[in-house]
């Protein structure tokens, strides 16, 4: 998917694990479940966990020296533009 664009900036790809999928404490049969009520919450009311990955997340963005684009999941790039 990356590609067309990498090619006409004339960039390679990088792949940073920090903008990883939103990481779930239920197994995968009960995280359609876990996700709807995770979007009705507020940041306060998250774990530690997610609040790390969270940070993480906006720390590198922070880093970012100009323009740059992510490809990555909804709930990431609604993390990064919420904040």
């Amino acid at each position: 998917m990356t590609a067309p664009l990498a090619r006409m900036l004339g960039r390679e790809p990088e792949v940073d694990d920090v903008f990883r999928e939103i990481p779930s404490p239920v197994r995968m049969a009960q995280r359609q479940a876990w996700l709807r009520a995770f979007m009705s919450q507020q940041w306060q009311d998250q774990s530690s966990e997610l609040h790390a990955w969270r940070r993480d997340m906006l720390d590198a963005v922070h880093q970012f020296p100009g323009p740059v684009v992510v490809f990555t999941h909804f709930l990431v790039i609604n993390t990064i533009v919420g904040d």
